[in-house]
C-alpha cells in the first residue's frame, strides 16, 4: 500500500467520523434539544390588550390639547447621565401639530426642523399619553417616539444618528393654551429638546351665504353717518348711510 493511498484512507475515514457525529447532533437536537415552546410559539407572543388598552378614555382630554402650536425649539446637551444641562446647542421656531388617535392618545409629529447651526434636518413621531389633574394642568408622557435624521442629499460623511426610544414629558396648561414639555431624543449624543408651544386659535370664518342683520339707522336728517353692521360670525362691516 502506498503513502498516498494511506492518506486517502485516513481522509475518507476523517470524513465518516464527521458525518456520524454531525448526523448524532442532529438528532439529538431534533428530540431531545428541541424546545416545547416551539410547538406552542402562538400562544406566547405578548398580548396586545395586557399593555396597551385599545380606549384609554381621555377623549375629551386629547380633543382639548389638539391643535397646532406655535412652538419654540431648543436643542440642550445634557451630562452622559441625561440629568444635568451643560450646553445650549442652538434653536428655532416651528408649527407643531398634535392629532387626536382613536383611542383617547396624542400623536406628536415634528418634520424637518432645521436650524442655521443643524448639519440635519430632525423628524420626531411620538405617541402621547394624557392624565388629567384637578388643577389647570394636563399632564402629557411619551414613550419609545422615533427619531430619525436627513441631511437631505448633502452627504455629511458620517452615519446619521436615529433612536427609536425617545422620551417625552410636560403639561399643558388649560386656561393659557400652552404646552410645556422636555423631549429626550435618546441619540447617541445626549442631547434634549425643551419645547414650548401656544396653541394657535383659527379665525372664524364667516359661512357662505349667512345672513346679515343690519342695524337700524338712527333718525337724523341731512347728516352724513356710517351706520355699522355685522354678521352672525361678527364679520367687521360698515355701509354708508343717510338720513
Amino acid at each position: 500500500m502506498t503513502v498516498r493511498n494511506i492518506f486517502r484512507l485516513r481522509g475518507v475515514a476523517v470524513w465518516v467520523a464527521l458525518g456520524f457525529l454531525a448526523a448524532t447532533f442532529v438528532g439529538a437536537c431534533s428530540d431531545d434539544m428541541r424546545s416545547p415552546d416551539q410547538e406552542r410559539a402562538a400562544q406566547l407572543l405578548p398580548n396586545r390588550n395586557e399593555y396597551a388598552d385599545s380606549n384609554l378614555h381621555t377623549h375629551e382630554q386629547a380633543r382639548l390639547v389638539a391643535g397646532k402650536y406655535a412652538s419654540r425649539l431648543d436643542l440642550i446637551y445634557y451630562d452622559a447621565d441625561r440629568t444635568t444641562p451643560r450646553l445650549y446647542f442652538t434653536g428655532g421656531d416651528a408649527i407643531v401639530p398634535l392629532t387626536t388617535n382613536t383611542n383617547g392618545s396624542l400623536q406628536l409629529r415634528v418634520v424637518d426642523f432645521h436650524t442655521q447651526f443643524m448639519p440635519l434636518y430632525m423628524t420626531i413621531d411620538m405617541n402621547l399619553l394624557l392624565t388629567d389633574t384637578p388643577n389647570d394642568t394636563i399632564r402629557l408622557a411619551g414613550k419609545d417616539g422615533s427619531v430619525h435624521t436627513s441631511d437631505h442629499g448633502e452627504t455629511i460623511g458620517l452615519p446619521l444618528p436615529e433612536s427609536d426610544d425617545a422620551e417625552m414629558e410636560g403639561f399643558y396648561i388649560k386656561s393659557k393654551g400652552e404646552i410645556y414639555a422636555l423631549i429626550d431624543l435618546m441619540l447617541p449624543v445626549p442631547m434634549k429638546i425643551r419645547w414650548h408651544g401656544k396653541k394657535q386659535i383659527p379665525t372664524p370664518q364667516p359661512l357662505i351665504g349667512a345672513r346679515k342683520t343690519a342695524v337700524p339707522a338712527p333718525k337724523t336728517r341731512g347728516k352724513q353717518y356710517v351706520c355699522p353692521y355685522v354678521s352672525q360670525y361678527y364679520s367687521p362691516c360698515s355701509i354708508l348711510c343717510w338720513g
